[in-house]
């Protein structure tokens, strides 16, 4: 029954009300009740129920509209306050696994300071079974002392029979020989590149089992060459460097995947991935104003062959030029993921500008988000997008790689650093629409320093101009804080994992896109997209805090951020006005609260 007085006794209510209006009516009338005012009397009586009915139909429906917004609004303050909890779980969780990466280092570090403090055992050394290759490293490293000490002598160059080969001479070369000491069972093989075109300098290559090196020499009817070449080469081919073949998919044969080419250059592919970047033995005076570079060479190569089934191999080499002699162990391990682990120990013949450890060699022409375009055909063509930057205090940063007008150098100090790399985040073809080129399988180079701290130093980005995708014009590396000095000895160990789809990426989320635009007035707005960590369980009505600084001579005018439910990336969007010529630097992330969601997105701008 309803309580609200408009709905009791409705039907009789109605009636009893006709008549009384009636009578009232009939009374006005003052006793004489004529049948036409009778019927005027109906009339009016009608009505006034008619407009009640309205009005009370009204009042229901307006009471049933009230009841539904309450229930929406309780809805919406329910979910609300699930969604609030659910982040709060998710920021806890992110909380709790950042430190317990931060307790798994400080472990580590503390178990290396204790082993390297703990004092010999009174009882006197214990004789320790080592295989004959690690003795090998013990003699490879008196041999650069040694060579340290004496003066530099530069090889000497091969025939001009080789030299004066062009490009699709040499590249139709290839190795048809077969390895003695190798063995056949095994599933990693090698192949030798002949010395000629660019690379004017032979090496030497040996295989080394046990502690008895054994020199590769291989006649010239082990390459296909040409039969007027092949006429003037008297003896063994000289070499100038190798290659290795993994059968990365069982049945279908081998693939290359680790070359190593000219001056201390090598580079490595993992499966399903397409030739990219390189990495160097080591960098010196890179970019250096009014100084020449100098390119070190690995000059002699000691392979250990592999026992039958293995997916590892070791080898050695021997690295020098005017500054430094050098021993270099390498192990690799073909996969999805392809690593190279470096162990490095230099001898400093002489003072240099710059030291470069870990050096990562790319190229940058025109990203798919502007910029100038050289080749009006391609959405985008370069091999690396970006350069990544993990510290010790656990800090993730990313620099979008340019094409600039002029050479520009950034160095970034750190008290330590736990990686960094030349990524390849882009991963579609639609981002490059370079047919033939598969620039979207070229693969990401990630450095993690190795059996220590490297200390104190700089990550250094070099980027030069060029107008053709031939050109590597992007170099990055590990600068120490203090210069070498001769007669010095440095030890450096560190891992290089070669990787494609799945990369190396900080646990907060990450930069997939930059995108710039410059106003009439001069004002530069940029555009970031973030993806990953907890931003992709994010509702758009959750509102981030767009963080910039701008350091040097510009300004931040606005910025602003939203979720683009169309790709469900965050949009950071800022703009700055340049106050002069001068390059500013401007840093800008997402937070929630203080906290930081997403890494740090570091560039001097403009871009161009």
């Amino acid at each position: 029954m309803r309580q609200d007085g408009y709905g009791m006794g409705t039907g009789r209510a109605r009636g009893t009300m006709r008549w009384l209006v009636l009578g009232a009516s009939v009374l006005v009338i003052g006793g004489c009740a004529t049948p036409q005012a009778v019927e005027r009397a109906s009339a009016k009586a009608d009505a006034a129920l008619a407009h009640s009915t309205t009005i009370e139909g009204q009042v229901a429906a307006e009471r049933q509209a009230r009841q539904a917004l309450a229930a929406d609004l309780d809805a919406r303050l329910k979910t609300m306050s699930a969604d609030q909890t659910r982040l709060a779980r998710r920021l806890a969780a992110t909380d709790a696994r950042l430190s317990a990466d931060e307790a798994r280092y400080k472990r580590r570090f503390a178990s290396l300071e204790a082993r390297a403090a703990q004092p010999s055992p009174a009882t006197g050394p214990v004789a320790v079974s080592e295989p004959a290759e690690a003795d090998f490293m013990a003699t490879l490293v008196k041999r650069a002392r040694n060579a340290a000490a004496h003066p530099y002598q530069p090889p000497k160059a091969v025939s001009t029979v080789l030299t004066g080969m062009d490009y699709p001479a040499y590249e139709r070369l290839r190795f048809k020989g077969a390895v003695p000491g190798w063995p056949d069972a095994a599933l990693l093989h090698p192949s030798f590149y002949p010395a000629g075109y660019l690379f004017h300098h032979a090496v030497k290559i040996h295989l080394l089992e046990g502690d008895k090196p054994v020199a590769l020499e291989f006649p010239v009817g082990d390459f296909n060459f040409d039969t007027a070449v092949a006429k003037q080469i008297a003896g063994p081919v000289p070499l100038a460097g190798f290659s290795l073949y993994y059968p990365f998919n069982q049945g279908a044969g081998v693939n290359e995947f680790l070359s190593f080419l000219g001056a201390s250059y090598f580079r490595a592919l993992g499966k399903g991935q397409a030739w990219g970047l390189s990495a160097r033995g080591l960098a010196v005076d890179t970019a250096v104003p009014h100084h020449a570079e100098e390119f070190p060479y690995f000059r002699d190569f000691w392979i250990v062959p592999p026992r039958p089934g293995a997916n590892k191999l070791e080898f050695y080499a021997l690295l020098s030029s005017p500054s430094f002699a050098g021993a270099y162990r390498f192990v690799v391990q073909p996969g999805t993921q392809t690593v190279v682990d470096v162990d490095m120990t230099l001898f400093v013949r002489k003072s240099v500008k710059r030291l470069g450890i870990a050096p990562l060699t790319s190229m940058y022409l025109q990203g798919r988000d502007g910029g100038p375009r050289f080749d009006p055909l391609v959405r985008a063509a370069h091999d690396s997008d970006g350069l990544s930057i993990e510290t010790a205090d656990g800090r993730w940063l990313w620099m979008p790689l340019r094409n600039p007008k002029r050479l520009a150098v950034d160095e970034m100090s750190f008290d330590g650093i736990k990686g960094f790399g030349l990524m390849q985040r882009a991963r579609r073809y639609a981002d490059y629409q370079a047919w033939g080129m598969e620039y979207q399988k070229r693969p990401s180079a990630w450095v993690t320093p190795t059996g220590g701290d490297w200390g104190k130093g700089r990550v250094v980005l070099v980027e030069l101009p060029t107008r053709t995708q031939t050109n590597d014009n992007i170099t990055a590396f590990w600068e120490p804080a203090d210069r070498p000095k001769p007669g010095e000895e440095l030890k450096f160990s560190y891992r290089i994992a070669w990787q494609g789809d799945q990369q190396t990426l900080p646990p907060l989320g990450h930069v997939v896109s930059t995108r710039s635009g410059h106003a009439a007035d001069g004002d530069e707005t940029y555009v970031i997209n973030f993806r990953g960590g907890d931003l992709d369980d994010l509702p758009a009505w959750v509102h981030l805090e767009p963080v910039v600084s701008v350091d040097g001579d510009a300004k931040l005018i606005r910025s602003w951020t939203a979720k683009n439910e169309a790709t469900g990336d965050w949009r950071l969007e800022f703009t700055i006005k340049q106050k002069g010529n001068a390059a500013s630097r401007v840093r800008a992330h997402l937070a929630y609260g203080k906290r930081a969601l997403t890494e740090t997105w570091d560039a001097k701008l403009p871009l161009d």
